[in-house]
């Protein structure tokens, strides 16, 4: 089965990557007009991400297509693996004089664990829990019927916003240490952004996206940026309902344009830019901390555009390298 592009997803995938290196080297100097709406959409686009990546395998959940979900499992593991482990070896390497065997081997233990050790590459976490989530799902989808899967991944959602309401997330995993305390509690925060991944796909297969679902999608979106902290619990970053309905908002009106025919021109413009936003993702953390280092870029936010163009280049220049292609693509 052969799974449809959608351009305007991609451009939206394009923009919450480049919100994530947002998140980790941008610091304006106010909080304000124009910074408000840029901080609401980096504060989003890793939940945001993990919807749309939910969302875009939903009908292979849906077709129980476990031949593509294991291949996809696979797809996950390698560069989680591999940028993990580069990671800790750069790691091992500038803390060699500070840190013991043991504890060097500790924190590579827990990198390959929940992709958060000891701050070796902390954005390795969404990648883990994406592999988490992907075959806990992947298993319901095999071993209950269709509908019955659906009924308990929506359970499930339903009992992780309780328990984000509740407190009990919070308190549950938040006296845990650093490597397991944010993989755990974002597990909790992330199962409502996967089922709803999946319910949209299911949803986008029988009906197209209307007019009045887009002008309702812009509302909740503008709610969002004017109250970023309603509906917002206690958590680990990712907890309430704002979030989770801005980023199936954000996915409705891309869905929306797409519905509208493009030039193949900018269609392999799009497919262009939009490439290598796993390798991206991936290596930003790093990449940008040599990049910011010498700190010769004062201004944050043209520090993070260059950040972008770097790992997007140096991914580019991976995947023409066979052996290197499965870790950025």
């Amino acid at each position: 089965m052969k799974s449809k592009r959608y351009y305007a997803i991609d451009i939206l995938r394009v923009l919450l990557a480049f919100g994530v290196v947002l998140c980790h080297f941008w610091s304006p100097e106010s909080e304000t007009g124009l910074n408000s709406i840029i901080l609401a959409w980096r504060h989003n686009a890793a939940s945001a991400f993990f919807l749309l990546s939910f969302f875009l395998i939903g009908t292979r959940f849906l077709t129980n297509d476990q031949v593509y979900l294991k291949k996809r499992l696979k797809r996950l593991l390698i560069p989680f693996i591999a940028w993990g482990m580069i990671a800790w070896l750069i790691y091992a390497a500038t803390h060699l004089s500070e840190k013991s065997v043991s504890e060097l081997f500790m924190a590579l233990f827990w990198q390959m664990l929940t992709g958060h050790g000891d701050a070796i590459n902390p954005p390795l976490w969404f990648l883990a829990v994406l592999i988490w989530l992907t075959g806990i799902y992947s298993l319901l989808f095999k071993v209950l019927k269709k509908h019955q899967a659906v009924t308990v991944i929506c359970i499930l959602a339903a009992a992780c916003l309780i328990l984000q309401a509740a407190g009990i997330n919070a308190q549950l995993f938040g006296s845990l240490p650093f490597e397991t305390k944010y993989p755990l509690g974002r597990t909790v925060e992330m199962i409502p952004y996967a089922t709803s991944g999946i319910l949209l796909a299911a949803a986008s297969g029988k009906h197209k996206v209307t007019v009045p679902v887009v002008v309702t999608s812009i509302a909740c979106l503008v709610c969002y940026l004017l109250f970023p902290e309603f509906l917002v619990f206690k958590g680990f970053g990712y907890s309430g309902i704002m979030k989770l309905a801005a980023s199936a908002s954000l996915i409705l009106i891309a869905l929306y344009f797409d519905s509208f025919s493009i030039p193949d021109r900018w269609k392999s413009f799009i497919r262009m830019i939009s490439a290598h936003t796993l390798g991206i993702y991936c290596m930003h953390y790093d990449l940008g901390y040599l990049i910011s280092k010498p700190n010769l870029i004062g201004n944050s936010f043209l520090l993070c555009i260059v950040i972008y163009i770097a790992c997007y280049l140096t991914a580019m220049i991976m995947a023409k390298v066979p052996q290197l292609k499965q870790l950025v693509d």
